[in-house]
């Protein structure tokens, strides 16, 4: 017992000496996310730090400090199993800038389907002084930024660019292991950091962030070689601002259609947190266009947006909000995108407004999605146009010459003449030649039905959809493999869509490298007919099914009408009015003819005797 009190007294002396010592206080351990930013050629399979439902598996990693880190992507999970080409690809760490100011990502290694793959000299920089990253591919750097920098010191050679676009034609899976280290400390307040523009309401860029259909002309806020020029501002604070591209300097003289359209305010929910974007005007080709309601967010806590044709966004996010304080009719689709079917010029002005107090602030309560009503028909509809633009249709013409109402599965026809759309000419081979129906892409996803065709090497994978069609040009059939059709909603817009042919194909242009039939086939100068039939879209499918054995019903009737009288006339006997069938008569002409024969014989025989 004694030996115990003596225990316990030692550690009750032990714990209050501990308390009268001084201990520091445990450093704030620092962490950020790091991810592989990644967009295929197609800017189909995407990847920018938050989950997406496209199939496409990342492998983050959470950055401490200074060590060495891997991060990638895996598109085996994709409905193609890969990702197509590059447009763009850089580890980057979330909040690097501001965290972990000043350091200096190195990559180590890139591999890419599992083998690892040469690159040349890269360095670290920020595109909004908050994120921190080192570019592998990124075209629309043409120079080194202000803040770029390397472990060695040295920029000699150092490039946006260090990878062979080439080496990512087929991208199954994608890894880049990279070493962060410190840097030579800024001073603070330099251009180019976060403390600089965080909540100061200092004067930040603003630009109109673009992409056509093709993404072939795109712009986003830095200067690009393809000849778009760009009409930029400078935000100061509440106001009125104007910005714009031209695209007049373009290898095209034009951007055709819209991919993606939106000013942008760089760093502006840092400089001006919770102020609103408001639509003034938009103008196309100089000419006032109309539009709908829209809203202000951003993208990733640092921009400022509204967006103007954002497809991919179906829902209005968190940090929605409007001047006058309701979202009610707000969308991130304010425009027809037909009205930029050939854009020269476009403009945007719009007015920054200080924050709305009270529930315009609040983020958007999620409204209750409303019950889905299958729709009855389906408006289907031909787009085509040809190569030296004598024709061009892109949407459905009003009087319905170009349309067909579709139930579902079944046999329907469509036809395009050259009165109705007002062609000028022959067409000398297509350009695009597609058939949109419209909303059945949404029905059929409803029903669990609807399926993409990615396809892989020209062969549709395996589903339950077929797809067939027959195409006439000016009443000639032409060579069709159906087989080789793309169909299925692609850009998530709804749309049930079979495309022919189209220079600017989803999927890497696929379409264009292995069509069904090919473009100079279809050269009309009247019309274009085509006949479709579509099997195991759940609509309609009882009827078709029974339409379809009608029918096959009604040919083997007319097949069996055909030959059946013909084996009457062979085998069953036809009597005469005498009461004697036809083969008895017959039978006795064949006697006859006999005996007679018979008896000019014998006559014969006995005349050569006598001669003897």
């Amino acid at each position: 017992m004694k030996k115990f009190k003596r225990i316990l007294s030692a550690l009750i002396t032990g714990a209050m000496l501990l308390s009268c010592m001084a201990f520091p206080a445990a450093a704030d351990v620092k962490e950020e996310k790091a991810y592989l930013a990644y967009a295929d050629e197609s800017w189909k399979y995407q990847y920018w730090g938050e989950p997406v439902e496209t199939g496409v598996v990342a492998t983050d990693a959470t950055v401490t400090g200074p060590g060495q880190y891997k991060v990638g992507l895996d598109f085996t999970g994709t409905a193609d199993g890969k990702a197509y080409g590059l447009a763009f690809a850089a580890p980057i760490i979330k909040n690097g800038n501001v965290t972990f100011k000043d350091h200096i990502i190195t990559v180590d290694s890139i591999e890419i389907n599992g083998q690892a793959v040469e690159f040349t000299k890269g360095y670290t920089s920020s595109d909004d002084g908050v994120e921190l990253r080192s570019n592998i591919f990124n075209s629309w750097v043409s120079e080194l930024p202000d803040d770029a920098r390397t472990a060695d010191g040295n920029l000699e050679d150092a490039s946006a660019v260090v990878i062979d676009p080439a080496l990512c034609a087929e991208v199954e899976t994608i890894y880049v292991t990279f070493t962060l280290s410190e840097g030579t400390p800024t001073e603070e307040g330099e251009e180019g950091s976060a403390e600089a523009v965080e909540g100061t309401g200092e004067p930040v860029p603003v630009y109109l962030a673009y992409a056509d259909e093709s993404w072939t002309y795109q712009y986003w806020g830095e200067p690009v070689e393809t000849g778009v020029v760009a009409t930029d501002a400078t935000v100061t604070g509440p106001g009125q601002y104007k910005v714009g591209l031209d695209f007049t300097g373009t290898a095209d003289g034009k951007a055709y259609g819209l991919a993606f359209a939106a000013p942008i305010i760089k760093n502006g929910s840092l400089s001006f947190p919770g102020y609103i974007m408001t639509l003034d005007a938009i103008e196309v080709n100089g000419a006032p266009i109309e539009f709908t309601k829209g809203y202000t967010s951003s993208d990733d806590a640092v921009e400022m947006r509204t967006n103007i044709y954002n497809s991919w966004v179906s829902e209005l996010p968190p940090d929605a909000r409007t001047a006058d304080g309701s979202l009610e009719g707000a969308s991130p689709v304010v425009i027809d995108p037909a009205l930029f079917a050939e854009v020269e010029t476009v403009f945007v002005t719009f007015t920054l407004s200080e924050p709305v107090a009270g529930e315009a602030t609040e983020p958007a309560a999620e409204e209750p999605e409303e019950e889905y009503v299958m729709p009855s028909e389906f408006t289907a509809y031909m787009l085509f146009s040809s190569l030296n633009g004598n024709w061009e249709c892109y949407d459905p013409l009003e009087n319905g010459a170009n349309t067909v109402t579709v139930l579902g599965d079944g046999t329907y026809e469509v036809v395009m003449r050259a009165d109705d759309i007002g062609a000028t000419g022959p067409a000398d081979a297509a350009q695009v030649f597609i058939i949109d129906i419209i909303d059945m892409g949404t029905a059929m996803e409803h029903l669990g039905t609807v399926y993409a065709s990615h396809l892989e090497g020209g062969v549709p994978q395996e589903n339950d959809i077929e797809v067939s069609a027959e195409v006439y040009v000016d009443g000639n059939k032409v060579s069709f493999k159906s087989g080789k059709i793309l169909y299925g909603d692609f850009e998530d817009k709804g749309r049930f869509r079979m495309e022919f042919y189209n220079e600017w194909g989803f999927n890497n242009a696929m379409i264009k490298n292995d069509p069904p039939t090919i473009p100079e086939n279809i050269c009309p100068e009247e019309e274009i007919k085509v006949i479709f039939k579509l099997k195991g879209t759940g609509l309609n499918t009882e009827a078709a099914a029974a339409e379809e054995a009608a029918a096959e019903a009604a040919k083997a009737e007319e097949e069996a009408n055909t030959t059946t009288p013909a084996a009457e006339e062979t085998s069953a006997p036809v009597k005469d009015e005498g009461g004697l069938s036809t083969g008895v008569i017959i039978g006795i002409v064949v006697a006859a003819v006999v005996v007679i024969a018979v008896v000019v014989v014998v006559l014969v025989m006995g005349k050569k005797k006598k001669q003897q």
